[in-house]
């Protein structure tokens, strides 16, 4: 983990390696939040591609499940460590529950910035 905000005031941050993944937990266990609040991490990741003949690909579950309040808004904005030629460079995005495979909200493909984002239906 390289940053982590809320609200934009850098906050206390851990992560721990489980058998399903890397949670990261942001600011202190005993805080209550009882508003809404944004969110900001920002890291590193590595083998998160995937190969095959007819392309490679990047499968990222940004939020995660099992959150006990709704998220809102999420987006995540990929930074490629070299340039792809937009032509060559296909986004996908998809938002609900788990299992869900309809796609909602917005995707970009930006040369080196691919980036999806959602916002919860009012």
């Amino acid at each position: 983990m390289f940053d982590a905000a809320r609200d934009g005031a850098t906050k206390n941050r851990f992560s721990e390696r489980q058998a399903s993944g890397t949670p990261v937990y942001l600011g202190d266990a005993d805080t209550h939040l009882g508003s809404e609040h944004a969110d900001e991490l920002r890291y590193r990741t590595d083998r998160q591609l995937g190969f095959s003949d007819e392309h490679d690909e990047r499968y990222w579950n940004v939020t995660g499940n099992g959150w006990a309040f709704p998220i809102v808004r999420a987006r995540a904005t990929v930074l490629l460590p070299d340039a792809i030629p937009a032509d060559r460079l296909r986004v996908s995005g998809y938002a609900g529950v788990s299992g869900y495979a309809g796609v909602s909200g917005s995707t970009a493909a930006g040369a080196s910035r691919p980036s999806c984002s959602t916002r919860a239906k009012a």
